[in-house]
């Protein structure tokens, strides 16, 4: 008997002893409607870490988000007045992938899921760093994104289940995630008051947003303190 995170897999008869959500019912396939099947009866080429989906299944989903945030990116570049965007995009998923797939090799975790995830993590704290928004909103996003980034990473990248999840963890990514989302816009709105003191005319709204986007790695680094702060490793082993 085998504890798979979230159900118990029996060997001995090739099935979960309990069965999946009604959610995952599928009448299209064959083995749709089995709620005790264990990837989707092909045990040869598929394994389930977490009792969830079979691990090529996910594999699928990963590959499908990272494909999509360079898609997007590329994309915006060919938009009149958006190729900021799409340059924050690719900056920020490139790294904040990067620094994803360390940790979760790092941690022997899932390294697709963390790329994955790292990627949208950091595309979206790189649209944050390019953006007109106030200083309490740019925390209270980069807070969201660093607590939803985390829980996703426990959960799909270091298999825990819904209550085995650090939540301190998570608040801790968090507040480091606003933190240096707070501190980058800082930075350069200090850059600009420096520029007109010492007798420069101020920056534009499109020049503020190419300094910024120096900092869109910056989810990469928020990811790299919260792992050295909390380490995890996977529950999977």
């Amino acid at each position: 008997m085998y504890y798979l995170m979230s159900r118990f897999y029996d060997p001995s008869i090739y099935r979960f002893i309990s069965a999946d959500d009604i959610q995952f019912i599928d009448p299209s396939r064959i083995s749709g409607l089995n709620l005790f099947a264990y990837c989707n009866n092909n045990p040869v080429n598929m394994i389930d870490s977490d009792g969830y989906r079979p691990e090529r299944v996910k594999n699928i989903f990963s590959a499908i988000t990272i494909a999509g945030v360079v898609a997007l990116g590329v994309g915006l570049l060919f938009v009149p007045g958006a190729q900021i965007f799409g340059v924050a995009i690719l900056v920020g998923g490139i790294t904040g992938g990067a620094m994803g797939g360390i940790n979760a090799n790092a941690s022997g975790g899932d390294i697709l899921s963390g790329i994955a995830l790292g990627a949208i993590g950091g595309a979206a704290h790189a649209v944050l760093a390019v953006s007109k928004v106030g200083y309490l909103a740019t925390a209270a996003i980069g807070f969201g994104i660093g607590f939803a980034h985390d829980f996703a990473s426990q959960m799909a990248v270091s298999r825990r289940s819904f209550g085995d999840v650090n939540f301190r963890q998570s608040l801790q990514a968090g507040a480091f995630s606003a933190v240096f989302a707070v501190a980058s816009k800082g930075f350069a709105d200090w850059f600009n008051a420096f520029g007109i003191e010492h007798g420069g005319t101020p920056l534009t709204f499109r020049e503020m947003q190419a300094v910024s986007v120096a900092f869109t790695p910056r989810f990469a680094f928020s990811q790299f303190a919260t792992e050295h702060m909390f380490p995890t490793k996977s529950c999977y082993c």
